[in-house]
C-alpha cells in the first residue's frame, strides 16, 4: 500500500466540501472515507480558498458549483525511541519507490576510521594509469570492500530498530521490567553502531 495520496480525487469527503449543484452522493462519500480509513491517511488540511474546483458558470448563479476535490493525505508514524526520550515521528508524504537511476558514488566518512582504507587508495593508484582511471578503480574497490565490511552493521542497526519497535508496540510495555531492561540494552547497542558509522 502506498503511503501517500495527493491531488484531484474527484470525490468529496463531506457536505462542507461542496457549494451548489446536486446533493452529495452519500455512497461515494462513504467509499472515499473507507479508503482513507483503510490506508490510515490523515487529511493535511489547507490554507487559502475553501474550494479547489468550479464549473465556471458565473453568469447563472443557480447553476454555479464549487467543490473541494483536491486533498493531500499523509501517514503519521511513531518510530522506535532510541537515545531520545521522545519517539521520532515520520510523516510519509512520498511513495517509497526504489530509484531506477544509477546510484551515485559517495565517499563515506566512516571509512576513514578503518585501517584498510589507505591500502585501498594505494592499490588504485599503484599502476601507471591516469587520474580518471585510478578514481574509477578506487570506486570499484572501495564499494566491494564496503559491502563486505559494513553490510553487517546496517543489518544489525535495522534489526535493533525492528526489535525496539516490537517492544514499544507490546501490550506489556512499559510495565514489564524485562522489556525495560531489554530496551536499554538495545539502545546501547544501537548507539555503539551509530559510533561505528
Amino acid at each position: 500500500m502506498a503511503n501517500w495520496g495527493g491531488g484531484d480525487f474527484n470525490d468529496l469527503l463531506n457536505n462542507k466540501d461542496k457549494f451548489g449543484g446536486n446533493l452529495l452522493n452519500q455512497s461515494r462519500t462513504r467509499d472515499f472515507w473507507d479508503i482513507v480509513n483503510y490506508c490510515e491517511f490523515i487529511d493535511l488540511g489547507f490554507k487559502g480558498s475553501k474550494y479547489t474546483w468550479a464549473n465556471k458558470r458565473y453568469s447563472n448563479r443557480d447553476s454555479l458549483i464549487f467543490e473541494r476535490l483536491d486533498h493531500f493525505f499523509a501517514i503519521v508514524r511513531h518510530l522506535p525511541k532510541t537515545y531520545l526520550d521522545h519517539c521520532p515521528i515520520m510523516i510519509s508524504l512520498l511513495k517509497n519507490n526504489p530509484s531506477t537511476a544509477a546510484r551515485i558514488f559517495r565517499f563515506e566518512t566512516m571509512w576513514c576510521s578503518y585501517p584498510d582504507l589507505p591500502s585501498l587508495i594505494e592499490n588504485a593508484w599503484s599502476t601507471n594509469i591516469n587520474l580518471i582511471q585510478a578514481t574509477c578503480q578506487f570506486e570499484v574497490d572501495v564499494s566491494t570492500w564496503n559491502r563486505h565490511t559494513f553490510r553487517n552493521i546496517f543489518k544489525r542497526k535495522n534489526s535493533i530498530l525492528r526489535r525496539l519497535e516490537g517492544i514499544h508496540n507490546s501490550p506489556n510495555c512499559p510495565g514489564s521490567p524485562f522489556l525495560v531492561e531489554l530496551e536499554l540494552d538495545l539502545i546501547k547497542s544501537y548507539n555503539d553502531i551509530l559510533k561505528q558509522k
